[in-house]
């Protein structure tokens, strides 16, 4: 089915790196015969002022909010399918990206990868809203949404976590009904991020044996770059030049090396 992808973003300072990502997804949905549409800060026009109050200073839950009602605002438009890539998303593997959502609407499964407390590595699986396909008609955007603001009209202001509304709440969810997922999507945490920028390491085969697919496409998470916590800009425009250059072979070729 064709669809509408959506992506958004600043339109002044933006990273070379990330504009590469967004070119990316501009040609994979080119190429796979899909729509493009590029919403700049204006995504945020359609979210209560009270809820920005709770968010404060954290822009992520903003973030959250704002893209589900652009894609229920596309949807009541008349579209079929609509597709949210984030805009740190680099679609290295174009041909074997197919976001379908074959129940009406699917969610990105996301492998952690950090560090464990005598340094060795450690994956964790969650849900993330990195990437996420809802038709017309699906069940969930609705419950999405309505979760979202009854969540943060229950939360003091100022104790909203940027991850609140994405991984945690999804997570949450997923631990009390099956949720359909997309596992084309990979999650560039600072171990694989540095592995990756290297072009191989041990993280690269720990994530991949732990997330068990190939992926087509990774989350460079912007949010982590120049962080204490994260990894630098050049770190991060490295590991998207082996991306790119091997098709994500970089860690997918760990599939076929486990197996």
């Amino acid at each position: 089915m064709a669809a509408l992808v959506l992506q958004s973003y600043r339109t002044d300072a933006v990273a070379p790196w990330l504009a590469r990502c967004m070119a990316s997804v501009r040609a994979w949905a080119a190429e796979a015969g899909h729509r493009y549409e590029f919403i700049d800060d204006r995504l945020f026009d359609a979210v209560p002022g009270w809820f920005r109050d709770r968010c404060g200073a954290e822009l992520l839950p903003q973030t959250d909010l704002a893209r589900l009602l652009a894609m229920r605002a596309r949807l009541r438009a008349g579209v079929a399918r609509v597709i949210w890539l984030d805009a740190d998303v680099v679609v290295c593997a174009p041909a074997r990206l197919r976001l379908d959502g074959d129940r009406g609407f699917a969610l990105c499964a996301e492998t952690w990868l950090d560090a464990d407390a005598d340094g060795g590595l450690r994956a964790s699986r969650r849900l993330n809203n990195a990437a996420m396909v809802m038709d017309a008609g699906n069940p969930l955007l609705d419950f999405y949404i309505h979760a979202v603001l009854e969540n943060a009209a229950h939360l003091a202001p100022g104790a909203i976590g940027k991850l609140e509304f994405g991984p945690q709440l999804l997570t949450r969810l997923a631990q009390v009904t099956p949720l359909p997922t997309i596992g084309e999507v990979g999650m560039l945490s600072p171990p694989l991020a540095r592995a990756v920028a290297a072009g191989g390491g041990p993280a690269c085969a720990t994530f991949a044996r732990a997330h068990g697919q190939a992926i087509a496409a990774v989350n460079l998470c912007a949010s982590l770059v120049d962080d204490p916590r994260g990894f630098d800009a050049a770190t991060v425009a490295r590991a998207l030049d082996h991306l790119m250059a091997t098709g994500g072979d970089v860690i997918n070729r760990h599939l076929s090396a486990a197996t």
